[in-house]
């Protein structure tokens, strides 16, 4: 690895900060910034009615706890995952803005799906559809971000997302919880046959809606955040779009780094999602809620743990990385994976519906403190042009999550003569795997810093090698 000595002059800075004198950020990257939230909002809409509506679902279909595991899992997380690169391909080649377009189309039209479906075949199937709509949006629109705002505001800009993301899930739940009041103050006055319907496919058809709407918006972004406007530039810059073998060529020269990364973020969504996807069952199984009230929950507590989350992180990054030096990004992340373990065994004592809330706003807002963190360390380890397959490898990641609905649903069902048995089952597998989530992270940190050094070279143009660790076979965006 080459390194010269102004790289060497920076290395107490924070990893990735760039200072750029004068810089202004455009109105017109406030108002990309807002459109993507609001489409994440809106993409967050269905996937609680899933949520919410989960033991209704369950009930009317006579599903076991694996089944809904499946549903949730296979169908909204791991079709979609399986495609997002390909996806993701498409936004670094195309108008970004016409990708994500389609892809809130595609999933608008199979959450109708899944308001028709007649039993779990059909309803996983649509589910499935919805997972590849949304898994076209998150790259493209993170990939977006480093377009819109100059280097100095890149964290500023990701913190936002993040926050604005993890707020729209309060809003989200919200949103959720507006459909089921609305479906029943319009029941009345619907069709004989439709209102007849259980209202859980009453809030399907009732949240596709909004789609037209949001495709404006998205059509309304500039053009240049578009990923033709990378392929348009010198072959062999930085700002050319880089073809998927020089891609794959830079993931494997650097494969230490971005195994670390995945792997970590594997075990980090597998323990996320043992617990956080759920809590709403838990709280209607053991607790007699029903899903409105949990959508009240969710939607409170959302909103409070990313607001605290946020505060946290703001104010104990800057501290951290000015005792950690270069390696703060993934250092912290392997602290936030070992306190969020901590906090989730302390769920499993919850009394009430209350406490189990509560607790599971602990690790919450613990895991708030590594969402912000991870956008901006996957844009510094990452040349401009592959951008949006590196998010895609981070969303592709996820598909432990997927995973994690099942395994705790199998779990539960060989627990079910355990009382509580769900609630055990979600917590234990949250804690293995956060915990390992945490010892990889650790490992990860020196050849992240190296390659980070790398990149950022390379965008400084000094010459050094993307391709190659040690400069060796030339660069792999010039190819």
């Amino acid at each position: 690895m080459i390194v010269s000595n102004a790289a060497a002059d920076r290395t107490a800075e924070p990893v990735g900060v760039q200072r750029t004198a004068n810089e202004r950020i455009p109105a017109s990257a406030w108002f990309g910034l807002a459109v993507m939230i609001i489409v994440s909002i809106y993409a967050i809409v269905d996937r609680q009615i899933f949520i919410l509506f989960a033991e209704a679902i369950r009930r009317d279909m006579g599903l076991s706890d694996t089944q809904l595991g499946m549903l949730q899992g296979l169908g909204l997380s791991l079709i979609g995952l399986l495609t997002v690169y390909p996806i993701s391909a498409l936004a670094d080649r195309y108008d970004r803005r016409w990708v994500i377009a389609i892809c809130v189309l595609l999933w608008s039209v199979a959450v109708a799906g899944c308001g028709l479906a007649p039993s779990f075949v059909p309803l996983l199937t649509f589910a499935a559809l919805v997972g590849v709509g949304e898994a076209g949006t998150g790259p493209a629109a993170l990939a977006m971000l480093p377009d819109l705002f100059p280097a100095s505001a890149r964290q500023l800009a990701n913190s936002i997302f993040v926050i604005a993301s993890r707020l729209s899930q309060s809003i989200g739940v919200w949103l959720a919880g507006m459909l089921i009041v609305l479906v029943e103050w319009m029941r009345p006055s619907l069709p004989l046959a439709i209102a007849r319907m259980p209202e859980w496919r009453l809030c399907f058809f009732a949240a596709i809606a909004f789609s037209p709407v949001a495709v404006a918006l998205i059509l309304m972004l500039p053009r240049r955040t578009a990923g033709l406007r990378l392929a348009a530039k010198r072959p062999g810059s930085l700002g050319a779009a880089a073809p998927a073998p020089q891609f794959w060529r830079y993931v494997a020269a650097h494969r230490g780094p971005f195994a670390g990364v995945v792997g970590a973020t594997l075990c980090n969504q597998f323990g996320l999602i043992a617990t956080a996807g759920w809590i709403p069952i838990i709280a209607q199984r053991y607790f007699g809620q029903t899903p409105q009230q949990s959508g009240e929950w969710l939607a409170s507590m959302a909103l409070v743990t990313a607001g605290l989350g946020f505060a946290i992180g703001t104010a104990l990054l800057p501290w951290f990385r000015a005792r950690s030096q270069r390696w703060s990004d993934v250092l912290a992340l392997a602290w936030v994976m070992f306190l969020a373990a901590l906090t989730s065994a302390f769920i499993a004592f919850a009394q009430s519906v209350a406490q189990l809330y509560i607790l599971w706003g602990l690790q919450a807002i613990v895991l708030t403190v590594g969402t912000m963190i991870l956008p901006t360390m996957l844009q510094n380890m990452t040349p401009v042009p592959m951008r949006a397959r590196v998010f895609a490898l981070y969303i592709f990641s996820q598909i432990s999550a997927a995973l994690g609905y099942v395994v705790v649903g199998a779990l539960s069902d060989a627990l079910r003569g355990v009382e509580r048995g769900l609630l055990y089952a979600a917590v234990s597998v949250a804690i293995v795997f956060l915990v390992l989530s945490g010892i990889i992270f650790w490992r990860t940190s020196r050849g992240y810093v190296a390659l980070v050094e790398e990149v950022r070279e390379a965008e400084l143009g000094s010459g050094s090698s993307l391709a190659e660790p040690n400069g060796a076979q030339g660069s792999a965006i010039a190819g």
